[in-house]
């Protein structure tokens, strides 16, 4: 596990086996454990990376507001401290918008990009809501979990495990400090957030 300061949060990083780099960022949540169970499928052909950024469970920061920019900023420093870019990066969630953000501002780092499961837009009234709800329930350590399990998970999928399960993966969701402040990273300005999800030109011909 490696280590480095930026935007005054400590950012672990982790990595496994060799070949060139994919950079596997989790969303809101415990953090790069979220990979645990994929990354070593990858690590016989791949230098998997694996951050914990800001608003993840285990981060270490100065504990104030968290913003989209700074996670960016901090994938950056990973992929500079690693020494192999530029790398393939994967987000999910919330690092969907971060490698998103990355992709555009940093381009030089990024040879491929997959986002998954991220924000659609910034006008989603839907989400917007679902999200400030989420971010209100935080308070309710039953039902927070709860809620969170299911915005996580589909009605099938939870149909289709045993009730154990179910209530384990519910103790899975405490609010976490850090998880909360995460939540509420979502709450950004459209304006602002429209601008860092503008991806180069050249980087959307090379997804094509």
């Amino acid at each position: 596990m490696d280590g480095l300061t930026k935007n005054l949060t400590l950012t672990e990083h982790r990595t496994l086996g060799s070949g060139p780099a994919l950079v596997l960022v989790h969303g809101t949540g415990p953090g790069s454990v979220m990979w645990d169970g994929i990354a070593e499928r990858f690590a016989d052909r791949n230098t998997v990376i694996l951050p914990d950024l800001g608003g993840s469970d285990v981060a270490e920061d100065d504990g104030g507001p968290l913003t989209l920019e700074a996670p960016g900023r901090q994938l950056a420093a990973v992929i500079e401290d690693c020494g192999q870019a530029p790398v393939d990066l994967v987000g999910f969630s919330l690092g969907a918008v971060v490698v998103l953000s990355l992709a555009a501002t940093r381009p030089e780092l990024v040879r491929r990009l997959i986002p998954v499961s991220g924000l659609a837009h910034t006008q989603d009234e839907y989400l917007r809501n679902t999200l400030k709800v989420w971010r209100d329930l935080s308070e309710d350590s039953e039902i927070f979990p709860r809620f969170s399990m299911l915005m996580a998970f589909s009605r099938r999928y939870l149909n289709e495990i045993v009730r154990d399960a179910v209530e384990e993966l519910a103790r899975g969701f405490r609010a976490h400090p850090n998880r909360i402040r995460g939540v509420a990273r979502y709450a950004v300005d459209p304006d602002n957030a429209r601008r860092l999800w503008t991806l180069p030109e050249d980087l959307l011909a090379s997804a094509r």
